[in-house]
C-alpha cells in the first residue's frame, strides 16, 4: 500500500471506503469527523490537519473537464484555463 491516507468526500460511497480500507488503505470518510452538511472550507481544514489527499471537489470537476490547472493554497484556489486542450478539439 502506498504511504498516502486519503479522505473521502460524501460523494464517495460508504462500500466503497470499506471496502478500500479492509484492502489496507487509509482512509477516512467525511461524515466520521463532519457533520454532512460541512462547507467546502471545513472539509479542506480536516485534510490539512489530518494529512490526507482528498478527492476533487465538485465545483472544480468541470474546470479540470475542460482543461484547467488547479492551484489550491491555504487561502485560496486558482482556476486558470489550459491554452488548448484535447477537450477544445473534440
Amino acid at each position: 500500500m502506498p504511504d498516502i491516507s486519503l479522505l473521502a468526500n460524501m460523494n464517495i460511497s460508504p462500500k466503497t471506503v470499506a471496502s478500500l480500507s479492509q484492502q489496507g488503505w487509509d482512509i477516512l470518510r467525511v461524515s466520521q469527523s463532519l457533520p454532512v452538511n460541512a462547507s467546502d472550507q471545513e472539509i479542506l481544514d480536516l485534510a490539512r490537519q489530518e494529512e490526507r489527499v482528498i478527492e476533487i471537489l465538485p465545483q472544480l470537476e468541470d474546470a479540470l473537464g475542460k482543461g484547467s490547472a488547479v492551484t489550491i493554497e491555504d487561502a485560496s484556489v486558482r482556476i486558470r484555463r489550459l491554452p488548448s486542450s484535447e477537450m477544445d478539439r473534440n
